[in-house]
C-alpha cells in the first residue's frame, strides 16, 4: 500500500493492516522444523571415558554425561557445590544464577572422590580450564562430536529409561516457552531415585 492511502487510514485500521502484513509474510515464509540433536548410546559414552588423557579430562567428560551439564556449568562446578554425602551437585546457571539440585550417579562418585584424593584442587575450583580447551578434550577424543552432545545423550538415554520428561526437562534445567506446568520440579529425592535406577 502507498504512502498516502496509509495515511487516509485510522490508527486501528493501520495497526490491523500492519497485522495481516505480518501474518502473510509468516506464512509465506514457514519456519524450518528443529535439527534433531547428535547423540550417542552410553555404551559409546562409557568407551569414551576410558579413552580420556587424563583423569581430570575423564572426570569432566562423565560430570558432563553423568549430570547432563552444559560445558559452562561443568566449568564452573567447585567443591562447595558437591554434597558428598547425598551425592548431589549444585549447579548454577549463566545469568541470575539461577541453580538446580542434580544427582550425582554412582559410578561418577566413586571416580570423582578418588581423582579429589589425588588431585590438587586449585581455588575450590574443580577444573581451571577454559571452555575451549574442553571442547578439544572431546575433539581429540572424537572429532564428530561436541560436549553437548554427551548432554543430549544423558537426556536420551534417562528419557528412554524412565519415560519421565517433566523429570528430564527439571534436570536439565530447561526453561518453557509456553506453560510451565509441564517443567513442574520433582524433588531432589525423586531426582535421585530416577538417576539410581538409570545408571546403577
Amino acid at each position: 500500500m502507498k504512502t498516502q492511502n496509509l495515511n487516509m487510514l485510522t490508527e486501528e485500521e493501520r495497526k490491523a493492516y500492519f497485522e495481516i502484513q505480518h501474518k502473510i509474510r509468516s506464512e509465506r515464509k514457514p519456519r524450518k522444523p528443529k535439527k534433531l540433536p547428535e547423540v550417542r548410546s552410553h555404551e559409546y559414552c562409557l568407551n569414551l571415558f576410558s579413552k580420556a588423557k587424563s583423569p581430570r579430562d575423564k572426570i569432566l567428560l562423565e560430570l558432563i554425561y553423568y549430570c547432563g551439564l552444559r560445558v559452562s556449568e561443568a566449568l564452573n562446578v567447585s567443591v562447595d557445590d558437591i554434597d558428598f554425602k547425598e551425592s548431589i551437585v549444585k549447579v548454577m546457571k549463566g545469568k541470575g544464577n539461577k541453580q538446580r539440585l542434580v544427582p550425582i550417579p554412582k559410578p561418577l562418585m566413586i571416580d570423582l572422590k578418588a581423582w579429589m584424593s589425588l588431585e590438587n584442587i586449585i581455588e575450590n575450583k574443580l577444573f581451571n580450564i577454559k571452555r575451549q580447551q574442553a571442547f578439544n578434550i572431546v575433539k581429540k577424543l572424537d572429532h564428530t562430536i561436541h560436549p553437548h552432545t554427551l548432554r543430549h545423550s544423558y537426556a536420551t538415554y534417562v528419557y528412554g529409561k524412565t519415560k519421565d520428561l517433566k523429570g528430564v526437562q527439571d534436570l536439565l534445567g530447561h526453561e518453557s516457552m509456553n506453560t510451565t506446568s509441564i517443567y513442574a520440579h520433582i524433588s531432589v529425592e525423586d531426582k535421585k531415585k530416577m538417576i539410581k535406577e538409570v545408571f546403577e
